[in-house]
């Protein structure tokens, strides 16, 4: 997989806190370096073989913690505010997203908005 421009990890924390997330929990860390991850590469790219081991070692942490984190942020932001991220995002979901639609539809808006 060759490597792509990826945007700041600023421009993402901005999205995220748009969001209604909050950087006090590991779960808004994960994530903003998991569609980071993602906006990097080229190509399909599988969320839980290679991004969750590769934020985990990062942090130093788990796959299984950085998927619980994520899953924690994706709850908390779609119980305060589904309806902005289905804005956001334009995608219209209608249940809450799993951790890989979450990261994938993110990855996508970074890199259409470019």
């Amino acid at each position: 997989m060759s490597a792509k421009s990826a945007p700041e990890l600023h421009t993402i924390h901005r999205m995220l806190l748009s969001l209604g997330a909050t950087p006090d929990s590991m779960g808004f860390h994960y994530t903003a370096h998991a569609v980071w991850l993602c906006c990097r590469q080229s190509g399909q790219l599988y969320v839980t073989k290679m991004v969750y081991p590769e934020v985990a070692a990062y942090y130093q942490t788990t796959w299984m913690a950085v998927e619980r984190g994520i899953r924690r942020l994706i709850t908390s932001i779609w119980e305060q505010n589904a309806e902005k991220f289905r804005l956001l995002t334009g995608c219209p979901l209608y249940k809450r997203p799993s951790p890989s639609q979450f990261i994938a539809v993110l990855s996508l808006h970074l890199s259409i908005t470019k």
